[in-house]
């Protein structure tokens, strides 16, 4: 199955159960939770704006939207964050190994520094997210962090974050000894 192919398929179904659940949300008077719609939306096509202005890689939509169907549309609106144990922990995993994929096709540094600043990299936008899930929970009244204190489960995420950045790097550096 080729890489555009793939891209329509996960993009059609996400579209689809968002469509789908803001459907169930009109019919159960629930008009909040559209927010959570909304912002589906806004998500899905911000790589369409930025494509505009700067060239997005096909092979980094498609984790993009990987990610998105497997942490809004399944932990959001399947509820698994709520009904999978450490579904949350792993998507903050994916979500540190794949944002250093990103990060390190993207960014063109020496070997020495790199490491470094792809895990700061990684960690500053690990911490937005928090302080994004944080404001959502004041202002919406949304619960994030429903199975630990405040400070465990933003301290837990960043860590898994920083774990899947360190595992992707440590393999790239064991695949690229067995290469040598």
């Amino acid at each position: 199955m080729n890489m555009k192919l793939l891209m329509r398929i996960i993009c059609s179904i996400y579209l689809l159960l968002v469509i789908y659940y803001s459907y169930i949300q009109i019919k159960w008077g629930e008009y909040l939770n559209l927010f959570i719609s909304l912002l589906a939306i806004i998500i899905f096509i911000l790589p369409l704006i930025i494509n505009k202005f700067y060239k997005i890689k096909e092979y980094i939509k498609l984790i993009y939207y990987f990610f998105l169907l497997l942490a809004f549309i399944l932990g959001i609106l399947f509820r698994f964050y709520y009904t999978t144990l450490y579904f949350d922990l792993f998507v903050h995993f994916l979500f540190g190994f794949l944002l250093t994929i990103i990060i390190k096709d993207y960014t063109k540094l020496p070997n020495g520094k790199h490491i470094f600043i792809i895990i700061s990299l990684v960690m500053f936008v690990g911490l937005c997210w928090e302080f994004l899930e944080f404001f959502s929970d004041l202002l919406i009244n949304t619960d994030h962090q429903r199975f630990a204190s405040g400070s465990t489960d933003t301290m837990t995420d960043l860590l898994m974050a920083l774990t899947g950045s360190i595992f992707y790097l440590s393999s790239q550096l064991f695949v690229h000894k067995i290469k040598q």
